[in-house]
């Protein structure tokens, strides 16, 4: 690198007409500190912005701002809701599942810091979401499917009882595209830690709804030393009757998180063009049927052809598999309606 030296020769004949321009040199710089400048602008000292800044030193801000939290899943540490509505965005229920959107704002400083950092935000984010609302989430913030590669560290769907036909396909896709993604459904009561209506009759205010006096904490437990009456008691109690009653959506999850080869290949390569669940709203008749549609190429990839309809569907189930899938809280297989090619086919 060129280095520019001061020169130590002397100045000879020239010290008196140097001397002579660094005072007027002076003089100038001291009368113009004496008159405001027109521009305000002009004052201000331009200092170094953060784009002009070396893309190393950058990508070492990005790597600060991200969030390296361990995610473990489950309800119990659901992240916080994200939701289009601002009432439904609900406070942290501990602080192992406060919101991992405290630098999403660095993506809104300018479209250069927006491409760079978007989509390391995206990647080390956790975001909970009702399933109605997943539509809108995938449109704004993964608008072509080459975008899935960003997925998140965790997906939750937060779900309630409903009856209708859920579409897993993007699910899918995403877990192609990033197979790292983890996704999962969970219990939306249980996620929130919503009580129900009559837990607050046994403890309000720290009273034994019984007797009326003070609860006191004792060796792990709350009581109030008359009636033995448990918070923890109760409270596990609630958190068991809801486990029970989203059991189902363990085979939901177990279906999300299939690792086979030839079936993710065949929705990677678009040889599955839909993934649906069938629903009853009654969780009792929660018997999940599982619709798949095929292209033609998914079975002729397959098998080398699809003259047998009924055989090679079954084969194909066999072959990724789907069929007789279990999971340990469930003891029945998920039911399975294939549409090859237009030719509709149930087994289970």
């Amino acid at each position: 690198m060129e280095r520019y030296l001061l020169s130590e020769e002397p100045q000879v004949g020239r010290n008196e007409e140097s001397s002579s321009q660094l005072k007027e040199a002076k003089s100038k710089l001291s009368e113009d500190s004496k008159t405001p400048s027109s521009n305000p602008i002009s004052n201000v000292h331009s200092g170094l912005g953060f784009l002009d800044l070396p893309p190393e030193i950058r990508n070492l801000i990005y790597d600060y701002a991200i969030d390296d939290s361990e995610i473990h899943g489950g309800w119990s540490n659901a992240p916080r809701l994200l939701s289009l509505r601002k009432g439904r965005i609900t406070p942290p229920l501990a602080p192992a599942s406060a919101s991992t959107r405290q630098f999403l704002g660095l993506t809104q400083v300018c479209k250069r810091t927006r491409t760079e950092y978007r989509p390391i935000w995206l990647r080390h984010t956790a975001i909970r979401i009702k399933y109605g609302e997943l539509p809108a989430f995938l449109q704004t913030f993964y608008p072509i499917v080459s975008n899935y590669q960003n997925a998140p560290k965790l997906l939750q769907i937060s779900w309630e009882h409903s009856k209708g036909t859920l579409d897993l396909t993007s699910l899918f896709q995403m877990r192609v595209q990033c197979p790292t993604f983890p996704g999962e459904f969970v219990a939306h009561v249980l996620a929130e830690g919503a009580l129900p209506a009559d837990f607050g009759e046994h403890f309000r205010d720290d009273i034994c709804g019984e007797c009326g006096q003070n609860l006191i904490w004792d060796l792990g437990t709350w009581s109030c030393g008359t009636h033995r009456v448990y918070y923890e008691d109760i409270f596990n109690g609630w958190c068991m009757y809801y486990v029970e009653e989203y059991e189902y959506l363990g085979s939901l999850n177990c279906l999300l998180a299939h690792r086979n080869e030839q079936w993710l290949a065949d929705v990677r390569e678009g040889r599955v063009t839909h993934v649906g669940c069938v629903l009853d709203q009654d969780p009792e008749k929660a018997r999940h049927a599982v619709s798949l549609k095929l292209s033609p190429e998914g079975p002729q990839q397959a098998f080398g052809g699809i003259n047998d309809i009924e055989g090679t569907t079954t084969r194909y189930l066999e072959k990724t598999a789907l069929q007789g899938m279990k999971v340990e809280t469930w003891n029945d297989p998920m039911e399975f309606k294939v549409d090859v090619g237009g030719f509709c086919r149930s087994t289970v």
